[in-house]
């Protein structure tokens, strides 16, 4: 679901005339994303454990949240 709507605000972030090459390019960069993170987790995870791994994540993954209201507002004001 969550993949669904990234995959949309993607979308809508588009340029009308250059749509496959903008939509294209971002779905891109959130894949070298998403590999340079899981590489970078399992560099940590062995250099100071699993569980402190996790603790990390979650409250990145938390404090991520406290920042979608600001940048909701912030797209919708633009």
């Amino acid at each position: 679901m969550a993949y669904t709507a990234l995959l949309t605000a993607i979308m809508d972030r588009s340029s009308p005339t250059s749509a496959g090459t903008d939509y294209t390019t971002q779905v891109s960069a959130v894949f070298v994303g998403v590999i340079a993170t899981t590489v970078l987790s399992g560099i940590v995870a062995e250099a100071i454990g699993y569980t402190l791994t996790l603790i990390i994540s979650v409250v990145i993954s938390l404090s991520s949240l406290l920042w979608i209201p600001k940048v909701y507002r912030d797209t919708v004001r633009t």
